[in-house]
């Protein structure tokens, strides 16, 4: 058995589609972070369970996560362990730009367009080019007057970065989006917030994961030791088969001691010699 699992972290990319994917309540906070206080959310659904697959430069990405909400609005929420690069900041907005197109309907009055949120989560230790803070959010904006206008922006972008999250306070560190993301950084080293349901269901479905991760992990190692013995095995009885007849053709051994040795029938030998 392999002794050098590498350690899962709760910001690994499998589990956290997990949790986004069978958690309701985690999946709902983060969405209810990004869309504000002044519309409450109920539920949220998963609509890409499958996940899109999509090629950008020669390279397969996967949109994490899309879900949308009773009131039609689309969320695509990610996490990146990673370096956020030039090209993957463009990714996202270009993710962003297709929830946009795809919920437009053909003679759809421009006006009915729902604004779309995405949610990047930044959990390796690099800065995001020229941001460096915990959270930054991106929206059409006036660059002169630092004006936003209202109902006019499709994309409303969030960044948060983890390796950021000590600017919070401790009041802030008891809100509980900001719980979850301590609790995506340190895992079970939270003693500086309060435990709350979000919390406890995030390490809860991480224990099961990491048991059911180990377990696939562990068969996984006992069928490909099981399959490489099998291929030795199957390698080392055809040497020494055709060792055998290669004794038969010099006149070393007769027929009968070559059927006796290689354990093969009449006509199983006689297809090799």
């Amino acid at each position: 058995m392999n002794n050098n699992k590498k350690e899962l972290k709760m910001t690994d990319d499998l589990f956290f589609k997990h949790l986004m994917i069978n958690s309701q309540n985690i999946r709902t906070l983060l969405c209810q972070k990004l869309i504000g206080n002044e519309v409450k959310l109920e539920t949220t659904a998963i609509v890409n369970t499958e996940l899109d697959i999509e090629y950008q430069n020669l390279k397969l990405h996967i949109l994490d996560i899309l879900a949308i909400d009773e009131h039609g609005h689309q969320y695509n929420i990610e996490m990146q362990c990673s370096p956020i690069k030039e090209n993957n900041f463009k990714r996202f907005l270009v993710y962003g730009y297709k929830m946009i197109t795809t919920s437009f309907k053909k003679g759809q009055d421009y006006t009915d367009l729902k604004p779309v949120y995405q949610l990047i989560i930044n959990a390796s230790k690099k800065d995001i080019g020229d941001f460096h803070h915990y959270e930054h959010i991106i929206e059409l904006c006036d660059d002169k007057y630092k004006k936003i206008p209202d109902n006019y922006s499709l994309i409303h972008m969030h960044l948060i970065q983890l390796h950021h999250i000590d600017e919070l306070g401790d009041i802030h560190l008891q809100d509980e989006f900001n719980k979850a993301m301590y609790t995506f950084k340190n895992g079970r080293e939270n003693d500086i917030i309060d435990s709350s349901k979000v919390v406890e269901e995030m390490i809860n479905m991480f224990d099961h994961y990491v048991i059911d991760h180990d377990t696939l992990m562990e068969i996984n190692e006992e069928r490909d030791t099981a399959w490489t013995n099998t291929v030795l095995h199957e390698a080392r009885d055809e040497a020494k088969l055709e060792t055998y007849i290669e004794l038969y053709h010099a006149g070393d051994i007769n027929y009968e001691r070559l059927k006796e040795l290689s354990k093969l029938t009449d006509e199983q030998l006689n297809e090799r010699i």
